[in-house]
């Protein structure tokens, strides 16, 4: 009798340091587990088909749109379909960030303030879609501990943009799972600490080698709203050629 209360003791002592141990991991490696998670959701090079539907309270719409990501650095997204919409093209090169409307055949360059407004009138912004923003080097990450969720243990990271970085938000909560790094929920918030908008990640599956949540739902606060990004094909470290992130090829 007397040995098996040892051994429940030193069991129960075990579970409560391994939390413990556990906590103050998710703590010290808070950068390196939004790096992890943000592998899943910022392909530094690499080729995405994938489909936007914006839907409000009076209508909605579905976008095809092709993607094409290079070095971190360039991005390019063309629109497919509808045919009202295509041929649409988002331009970005280092800081820099131009629309292409084939209506009037030019490039037109969007300025630095305007990076938070609405892609298209989605909930995603420009900076979303090009994601000139980095959680990693633009912010200060902190835990705040592990949660119990539908989606299992997670980490509930704080994070606060640098205040040479041109941000928008006061901070950001990141939840990420605990056992692969994956993103499950981002929470934005103004300087005020009001929450703006939130991010949901979810369906993950394997494309080209690689576990990510192929659907995406961004909603803002006190809107009946939201913007559903679903992910239909994605490759990784294909050779782009750097002619494509150019006005002049967008405008050809």
């Amino acid at each position: 009798m007397r040995k098996n209360v040892i051994v429940w003791t030193i069991s129960i002592l075990f579970m409560t340091y391994a939390d413990v141990f556990a906590e103050l991991q998710s703590e010290v490696n808070a950068k390196e587990v939004v790096m992890k998670a943000e592998e899943k959701v910022r392909f530094m090079t690499g080729h995405t088909l994938l489909s936007m539907i914006i839907e409000t309270r009076r209508w909605s719409r579905k976008l095809n749109l092709e993607g094409w990501y290079k070095d971190g650095t360039r991005a390019l997204v063309t629109i497919l379909a509808p045919p009202k919409e295509a041929g649409k093209v988002s331009l970005k090169i280092d800081g820099a960030m131009w629309n292409y409307l084939p209506n009037i055949g030019q490039a037109i360059r969007v300025h630095p303030s305007a990076m938070s407004q609405s892609w298209m009138g989605s909930d995603f912004s420009n900076d979303d879609l090009i994601r000139e923003t980095s959680f990693v080097d633009d912010y200060s990450q902190t835990s705040e501990g592990i949660e119990d969720t539908a989606s299992g243990k997670v980490y509930r990271l704080v994070l606060i943009p640098h205040s040479d970085a041109s941000i928008v938000w006061g901070k950001v909560i990141y939840l990420i799972t605990v056992k692969e790094n994956l993103p499950i929920r981002q929470e934005f918030y103004d300087e005020h600490g009001a929450l703006i908008r939130v991010l949901t990640f979810s369906d993950f599956k394997v494309m080209d080698g690689r576990l990510i949540p192929t659907v995406w739902i961004m909603k803002r606060s006190g809107h009946e709203g939201r913007t559903t990004i679903v992910i239909e094909g994605v490759s990784f470290n294909v050779d782009i050629p750097d002619r494509l992130f150019s006005i002049k090829e967008v405008e050809r």
